[in-house]
């Protein structure tokens, strides 16, 4: 089976926004963590299953989108129907990430040296969390180096030492209720 990746016309851009959703007359919280003229990958405290329909509320656009994939609390959208306007929006996001990473990319100037921290599961209910954070910090944590196997059920992660990195980790430490897996 191909990578979602492979399937996609136009890679999506990592991205931290804050925003909202529109999803059977409620809105909830979210946060798109990827993003492209075509779709956006969100996290949310909601269920939702493919084929469900919402609008993803952003700056003054409200943005209409389809589950195409859902694991978690995370999902994948593709938007419908766009407004040129809407289609400029999400170009302008993405340009403003893009042009952002290259600046701090271009600043090789900055001491980049990196934590390590180690994580371990006790118990069975916390080998599956383990996974999933795992998952998690090798998609989404914006100074991932490296995972290596210690041990059955422990694992080191290598992230960079700067203050994106560190609070992207620790965003994501708190978002899946991990503080109990790190060994201090």
């Amino acid at each position: 089976m191909p990578e979602l990746s492979e399937k996609r016309s136009v890679e999506r851009v990592a991205v931290s926004i804050e925003a909202s959703c529109r999803h059977n007359n409620r809105v909830i919280p979210c946060k798109i963590v990827n993003l492209s003229p075509q779709g956006a990958g969100i996290i949310i405290n909601i269920p939702l299953v493919p084929g469900d329909l919402l609008n993803i509320i952003t700056g003054d656009q409200d943005i209409p989108a389809k589950v195409v994939h859902s694991n978690g609390n995370m999902s994948g959208l593709c938007f419908q129907q766009l407004t040129t306007e809407q289609i400029n929006y999400i170009n302008w996001l993405c340009r403003k990430k893009q042009v952002l990473s290259q600046e701090i990319n271009k600043s090789k100037d900055i001491d980049r040296g990196k934590f390590v921290y180690t994580l371990e599961a006790k118990t069975p209910k916390d080998e599956g969390r383990l996974g999933m954070f795992l998952d998690f910090i090798r998609k989404y944590c914006s100074g991932y180096i490296s995972d290596s196997a210690l041990k059955k059920n422990s694992y080191q992660i290598e992230i960079y030492d700067n203050e994106e990195s560190l609070k992207s980790f620790e965003s994501l430490v708190k978002f899946l209720k991990a503080e109990d897996l790190i060994l201090k």
